[in-house]
């Protein structure tokens, strides 16, 4: 199931970059690295135990003010 999903994502994404204009493209590929990060800060959220989903969560509000 899982490689049924990554395998349509893969497809749309390719699709839509794809008819992208070329500046649009270079603009993307610029912002991979911070995609990446931003990518992985949501994965750490989504594996890391409830309280510290929960002391992130209370950080980003303080810190969001």
């Amino acid at each position: 199931m899982l490689a049924h999903w990554r395998s349509t994502n893969a497809v749309l994404v390719h699709t839509a970059l794809t008819g992208l204009e070329a500046h649009h493209q270079r603009v993307l590929a610029e912002a991979i690295p911070a995609l990446d990060a931003l990518t992985y800060a949501i994965d750490s959220l989504a594996d890391a135990p409830p309280h510290i989903r929960e002391a992130e969560n209370d950080n980003t509000m303080v810190a969001g003010r």
